[in-house]
């Protein structure tokens, strides 16, 4: 079986890590994998295993000939079987099967705001009728998917993203004895790290709490509302508490060196950087956004918030700082329970199913 994972890009963000392990994991299988980058690649391709074909296809727009030929010779030259596409990708895909009309196409869904994206949904109606399968992140899209969606309900998925373990750093950095709480997201307006800003404020001033900093660990590419959260720093005067860190490729040194990790979001759809806590082991202070409930059990391994609500968040927040007992026994539970249920092993039985399902060995492949 040859499968194509299909992205725009590789920029560092949580769409972009799941491809990686899933590229990862489906070679681990026996499956020949081609990850086609259609904008670029960047410094997560070297977290892909060797056994993947890494291609890029330097797409510059939308109505690129060129690029789109690079991507009808590897799907002819290599026989491929499926087409993988996350996000917005998918429209490249649909018009490959007009072309191989017996190749398969899977759309996996990552954007948690889907029902506000009007235009783009009526456009994705349109096409829909050419998915063969869909892969969501969240029950909510699985829902809007049904309703909205030219596919049969029992083609549609929620399947659960889970950690890959590719080249982490095993070693804790250098770190004193100042408690750190983590904020792994990319700056942008959904994941609000303007709430979590005024929270860490409601902590110094209302609660007298000092012994803590913040790092702020993701890129910095939206750079109006990155200035927005820096003006927010600087007016509430918590530079001394907060550190931007920006981009990285590998975040576990951050990861390891973390006690608290937290998710300020406003719109998710299961957020891989909430996996990525529970697999090292961090106490967890989340939004009530997506499946963040879900994944900490509802409350029994993580604090569950609501969105925008800063004294609620710097409640949960305080909360931990002060019991460290509850902090390190939260963030054991919480770690047993992510390498239990959301494994690559698990992954992969409900994916498995997937292919079953579009019955890809009773499909051969013409040109």
């Amino acid at each position: 079986m040859k499968i194509i994972q299909m992205v725009d890009s590789l920029n560092i963000g949580g769409t972009e890590r799941m491809v990686v392990n899933i590229s990862n994991l489906l070679a681990t299988k026996g499956i020949t994998v081609y990850l086609i980058v259609t904008r670029g690649d960047s410094s997560l391709k070297e977290f892909i295993a060797e056994n993947v074909n890494v291609v890029c296809i330097n797409k510059r727009h939308s109505f690129d000939i060129v690029a789109f030929m690079r991507l009808v010779r590897i799907v002819k030259n290599n026989k491929i079987d499926i087409i993988h596409a996350h996000s917005s990708s998918v429209v490249w895909a649909v018009l490959v099967k007009t072309i191989f009309k017996r190749i398969s196409i899977i759309w996996h869904d990552h954007l948690g705001r889907r029902s506000d994206m009007k235009f783009s949904n009526k456009f994705l109606a349109l096409i829909s009728g050419f998915f063969d399968a869909v892969i969501t992140v969240n029950e909510n899209l699985r829902d809007w998917s049904i309703t909205n969606l030219r596919v049969p309900p029992g083609r549609i998925f929620y399947l659960k993203n889970f950690y890959g373990r590719t080249n982490e750093i095993e070693t804790k950095r250098e770190v004193d004895h100042t408690l750190t709480i983590l904020s792994l997201a990319n700056l942008r307006w959904q994941k609000d790290q303007i709430t979590l800003i005024r929270a860490i404020s409601i902590l110094v001033k209302d609660y007298g709490t000092r012994n803590f900093k913040v790092q702020l660990v993701g890129n910095l590419l939206d750079k109006p509302y990155y200035q927005k959260v820096i003006d927010e720093t600087i007016e509430l005067q918590l530079q001394e508490f907060v550190e931007f860190v920006g981009s990285v490729p590998n975040p576990s040194e951050y990861l390891l060196s973390a006690d608290i990790g937290v998710l300020s979001s406003v719109s998710e759809g299961l957020p891989l950087s909430i996996l990525e806590y529970g697999y090292h082991g961090l106490a967890v202070v989340a939004t009530d956004v997506g499946q963040c409930s879900e994944v900490l059990g509802y409350g029994k391994y993580g604090k569950i918030v609501p969105p925008s609500s800063p004294r609620e968040l710097a409640a949960a927040i305080h909360n931990l700082l002060v019991n460290p007992i509850e902090r390190i026994s939260l963030g054991f539970e919480y770690k047993e329970h992510i390498e239990k249920e959301y494994s690559e092993d698990t992954f992969w039985v409900s994916y498995f199913e997937i292919l079953e399902v579009i019955d890809l060995s009773h499909k051969s492949f013409r040109v």
